[in-house]
């Protein structure tokens, strides 16, 4: 994935995260406990996978300061059933942000698209976040497929 940045609004820029961005993946560690996501891994794990190419982090940090606001964790994964997808692994912002989750999505929904990727789940049980799914058009499976699951078909 391209070490970009890409504006999302007049404060807060999403990038890509890098395995040599120490800095901010200690900061993404920090922001996960103070969140009380248990991201469950730790910066040599997170570094490895990245390197091998089997996650993706997108944040959000402040124009101004370029504090981390929040982070999107997000692979591909392959099924015979659907074929190519994105899972959506882990959604974090500061104080459940609503809108800096929302840029993290479709930044995310935008790089699949490039990629030819036309299915994105997200597992999740955060009431906050399956407002921000639902506000984005994903379709609940927890109905039909008894867990929490979002899909969007783009």
């Amino acid at each position: 994935m391209d070490e970009q940045a890409y504006k999302c609004s007049n404060k807060v820029i999403v990038q890509c995260l890098t395995s040599s961005d120490d800095n901010l993946i200690n900061e993404v560690l920090k922001l996960s406990d103070v969140c009380s996501n248990n991201l469950s891994l730790k910066r040599t794990e997170i570094k490895a996978l990245m390197c091998d190419g089997l996650i993706n982090i997108l944040i959000a940090k402040s124009d101004s300061g370029g504090q981390v606001l929040g982070y999107i964790l997000f692979y591909s994964h392959y099924s015979t059933w659907v074929g190519e997808s994105t899972v959506i692994k882990h959604v974090v912002t500061i104080q459940q942000n609503k809108s800096i989750a929302k840029q993290l999505v479709d930044e995310t929904l935008n790089i699949g698209k490039k990629l030819g990727i036309s299915r994105f789940d997200v597992f999740t049980d955060d009431k906050w976040l399956k407002q921000v799914l639902h506000e984005l058009r994903f379709d609940n499976l927890s109905l039909k497929e008894e867990w929490d699951c979002y899909s969007l078909h783009v």
